[in-house]
Parts: structure tokens; sequence; C-alpha cells
């Protein structure tokens, strides 16, 4: 049986269903820099995230080290797939390539994280 410490764990922000459900708050707009969290569940995983305007919720993770799947960063592989639990009424519309790629799909929920950026 393998032992781990504290050390050894990864720090990916893993939030349960029972955690899902409780109030998240925001930290206060400055300007133009307002934060928006956005709660996605990517291979049976969840993680909140939180994304500034413009920013897509790949690179919001990837600077808040959240370890989600990922490869091309350009809309083509798709294994940034993600299923937002909320917080998608923060995003721009789906662009072509996620349009392209996950058809129906974001009618589901679905994103692109290196495409879905926030408004």
């Amino acid at each position: 049986m393998k032992k781990l410490t504290i050390g050894s764990l990864k720090y990916d922000l893993i939030v349960s269903n029972h955690q899902m459900n409780q109030a998240v708050y925001t930290e206060k707009p400055n300007g133009n820099e307002t934060n928006r969290v956005m709660e996605i569940k990517q291979n049976q995983r969840y993680f909140q995230v939180k994304v500034k305007k413009g920013q897509s919720i790949l690179d919001a993770a990837l600077e808040q080290n959240v370890s989600l799947d990922y490869k091309c960063k350009q809309g083509t592989c798709g294994k940034c797939k993600v299923k937002l639990v909320n917080g998608g009424t923060y995003l721009q519309p789906a662009n072509s390539l996620e349009e392209k790629k996950l058809h129906h799909l974001i009618q589901n929920g679905f994103r692109l994280a290196c495409q879905a950026t926030a408004r």
C-alpha cells in the first residue's frame, strides 16, 4: 500500500456535490477586472475557476494551478472539453471552432475551455 504525504498530493480544487450547493463569494470588482466564478466538470472531477473578462477558462485554470486536461489550445483537438455546472451566463457565445467540434453538445452545457471566454 502506497503511503501518501501532504507534499505528494496535487493541489487541484476538486469540489464535491455537497460543496457545489454552497454559496460562492467573489472579490469585489475593481473597475473592469471583475472575476467570475465558473464551476466546471471534466472527467468526473469538479473545479471552481475565477475567470476575468476576456480570459478563457483554460488560461484562468492554468493561472490558478487547476490542472484541466488540454492539448492544442487552439480548439481543434477537443481534449479541453468541459461541462458548465454554474456560471455559464458569464461566457461569450460559442465561436465557430466550438460549434464545429461540439455540435449539439453546446446546448447541453459543454464548451472548450481553451475557447470559452468570459464577457
